[in-house]
């Protein structure tokens, strides 16, 4: 036998839609949820085309070989295994993780001594990038 749930709702004088079952409610949530997202993602994805837009006007261009070099394995550029290693563990994995960090993030990973340090730095530097600069506390 074939279990049919029948939806029921309330339209208030607000407006407002009042849904009968758990289950209802459930369903309207996550359809509200999703349409945030939608609209979030539109929203990203224009900002994203206004700052092509900007870039382009300005005839700025951000050189590929940068974002290319974001995506690469701490393991690629140069640092020996125990520093990217010690690096991996704390869930440093690519270059776009590694400039996140503060050179005092850095230091206090477990294993990722002083020669891993100047190892990564320079890593960077020959890759035209740095690590984060420490907020002021001013």
């Amino acid at each position: 036998m074939e279990k049919q749930e029948i939806l029921e709702f309330t339209l208030a004088k607000d407006s407002s839609i009042e849904l009968s079952t758990a289950q209802d409610k459930a369903v309207f949530v996550m359809q509200a949820i999703k349409d945030e997202l939608l609209l979030r993602r539109q929203a990203s994805a224009q900002a994203l085309a206004e700052l092509d837009s900007i870039l382009q006007e300005h005839e700025i261009s951000i050189p590929n070989e940068t974002s290319e070099s974001l995506q690469l394995s701490v393991r690629e550029i140069g640092i020996r295994s125990m520093g990217s290693n010690a690096l991996y563990r704390a869930g440093v994995e690519t270059v776009a993780d590694l400039i996140e960090k503060t050179p005092r993030q850095l230091r206090n990973i477990n294993r990722f001594g002083k020669g891993s340090y100047i190892e990564t730095v320079a890593a960077l530097g020959q890759l035209g990038l740095s690590l984060k600069e420490p907020k002021s506390s001013f």
